[in-house]
């Protein structure tokens, strides 16, 4: 029966959205209330590696690392 095949890909397909639109409100809603990735993945209690990897590749947006400043303050000048 192809159609029962087609009624499951269409079936699938629409899980997969479904689930991929509730995996970016979660993940987007935790990081927004915890600040950092390691929280998150602290509070989902997953590895934090595949967190990462769910933020990747659902384009989900999160702060850039947090780079060393440098403070002119810190340099020492030679008289």
């Amino acid at each position: 029966m192809p159609f029962l095949g087609r009624y499951r890909s269409k079936l699938e397909k629409s899980i997969e959205k479904q689930f991929k639109n509730d995996l970016e409100t979660i993940l987007t809603t935790l990081y927004s209330q915890l600040g950092t990735v390691d929280a998150v993945a602290s509070m989902l209690q997953k590895p934090l590696g595949t967190v990462f990897y769910w933020f990747s590749k659902y384009n989900i947006p999160r702060k850039p690392w947090p780079r060393p400043s440098i403070n002119s303050s810190q340099e020492t000048t030679l008289e």
